[in-house]
């Protein structure tokens, strides 16, 4: 039979092995909220550095393609030399495939507001350069630099647009710091 010291050891061994449990279980808890709520930063982190350069490509692409279809770069593509057009189409190709791959990982990310805006850009991009290559052909329609007009200012008011709108969307995704 065990005496009373034998029972209040086995009590003090049956409490120490509990506490030793639960503060383990205790600190490991907190250990992977920690990891977790650290992952969850990274992957915030990783994803607002995705959208930031997406951003930067439609703002770049949106105000290069406003440069060109200002005033000054109304030329017809047959009145450019070889080396010239090849330039424009080279310039007007990487714009396009920017833009694709910069919608395409926005719509992947889940962020949809400035993808119809973007498109909205592109086709008014489109429409210009379609007029363009209409201007000073014969059967060229009384308001075709009226129209090509209106193209250039929704270019500009959208990319205005894009350029007020990005930054506070940004904001939205900032992750809190961990």
């Amino acid at each position: 039979m065990l005496s009373s010291g034998d029972w209040i050891a086995i009590t003090v061994a049956l409490l120490a092995s509990a506490v030793t449990v639960g503060s383990t279980m205790f600190i490991q808890s907190r250990e992977d909220r920690r990891a977790r709520e650290a992952e969850a930063w990274r992957r915030a982190t990783e994803k607002r550095r995705r959208v930031e350069a997406s951003f930067r490509t439609i703002l770049l692409d949106a105000g290069l393609m406003e440069g060109m279809v200002g005033i000054f770069n109304w030329k017809r593509d047959d009145a450019r030399t070889e080396e010239e057009r090849a330039d424009l189409y080279a310039t007007i190709r990487r714009i396009q495939t920017d833009l694709q791959a910069a919608v395409a990982s926005l719509t992947l990310e889940g962020i949809t507001e400035p993808v119809e805006k973007v498109n909205e850009v592109f086709g008014h991009f489109t429409q210009f350069r379609y007029g363009l290559a209409r201007l000073g052909q014969p059967g060229e329609p009384a308001d075709l630099t009226k129209e090509m007009y209106e193209h250039t200012k929704e270019i500009a008011r959208l990319r205005k647009q894009l350029d007020a709108e990005l930054p506070g969307v940004l904001k939205l995704i900032e992750p809190d710091e961990p």
